[in-house]
């Protein structure tokens, strides 16, 4: 009858709600667990790493200024260029759930290697640079040099946080949004037991709060990296996810520290240098990528605006058609 017709209608919109209800739970319950790794994290840094430096035989004024120039001047400088990858991060994530969707595989495969290249394609030269020009670096925005000693380290865990964000991207998905919060979790203790132990030892001091930093962000790299691999079927192509931006980077660092050097030598202002050669640098960088074929059209293009990016390369001739 139409009655019964009209309550069987409404019982299946309610059980379509309450699994779209489910469904949001699913997803956003875990990457909120997440977010909050992070601010944890900085909470037990604060914790430990000035009582362990003061243990270690720093005044609190001295322990104080070596945790601000790690927390306050070099690690902002580390999130900066993980902007890039935190726009990838998300095109990602609906990119992956369409290919899911399709049941495509190969499509699910292939845009996990791209984001992930990508990642480590704009991760890598910022490390590079960052470890190169570190106490330029700080000198010019900070006017401290010291601070570049925390730089220095800290400028590796860029490479590992891109890879990390890229990696949490494509597992969430494929569905497997717990698997990044597992792992953030396992980073993030790590690093407090090495923060722990390495900065009360004197001659490590705060270089061993950065270290932890480092690794932890490494661990959830490696382990999301095995995750994707093992769940979407791919394999990772080491000379173009790895060997090629590493060629590029170290290029571009051995002639940023030349060139910067020189332009010292020369008379130039050191701020003025270290600007002359971080601009070089990104020309260089790109310039062999290019050349050696590093970068391709479609890894730009699943950038938001990587068409036009695309588009206004092209009209020099940098891609193939």
């Amino acid at each position: 009858s139409l009655l019964e017709k009209t309550q069987f209608d409404k019982s299946r919109y309610l059980e379509s709600s309450i699994h779209i209800i489910y469904r949001l739970f699913f997803f956003a319950i875990p990457i909120t667990l997440g977010g909050l790794i992070s601010p944890f994290m900085n909470m037990a840094d604060a914790a430990i790493v000035s009582s362990r430096l003061q243990q270690a035989g720093f005044s609190v004024k001295r322990a104080t200024e070596l945790f601000g120039q790690l927390t306050g001047m070099a690690a902002p400088l580390i999130n900066l260029p993980v902007v890039v990858t935190t726009a990838l991060s998300v095109s990602l994530v609906p990119a992956i759930s369409e290919a899911m969707a399709l049941k495509n595989r190969q499509m699910v495969a292939t845009r996990a290697e791209i984001g992930m290249r990508m990642s480590v394609i704009f991760g890598l030269p910022a490390a590079v640079g960052m470890y190169v020009l570190a106490k330029p670096i700080t000198v010019l925005l900070y006017k401290n040099a010291e601070a570049g000693v925390s730089l220095e380290i800290l400028s590796w865990g860029v490479v590992f946080l891109a890879l990390t964000q890229t990696t949490t991207g494509i597992l969430q998905g494929i569905g497997k949004t717990m698997i990044p919060v597992k792992n953030m979790l396992i980073g993030a203790v790590i690093k407090v037991f090495i923060n722990y132990f390495l900065t009360g030892v004197p001659y490590i001091n705060i270089k061993g709060a950065a270290l932890g930093t480092v690794i932890g962000y490494l661990i959830p790299s490696f382990l999301n990296t095995a995750a994707v691999a093992y769940w979407t079927d791919l394999v990772i192509d080491l000379k173009y996810i790895v060997f090629k931006p590493a060629f590029a980077a170290g290029l571009m660092g051995v002639s940023v520290s030349f060139v910067h050097g020189k332009l010292m030598a020369s008379g130039l202002t050191q701020n003025k240098a270290t600007v002359f050669a971080i601009a070089l640098g990104a020309v260089i960088y790109t310039i062999v990528l290019l050349c050696i074929g590093g970068l391709r059209k479609n890894d730009l293009e699943l950038l938001p605006g990587g068409r036009r990016v695309v588009m206004f390369l092209n009209k020099f001739g940098a891609f193939r058609r």
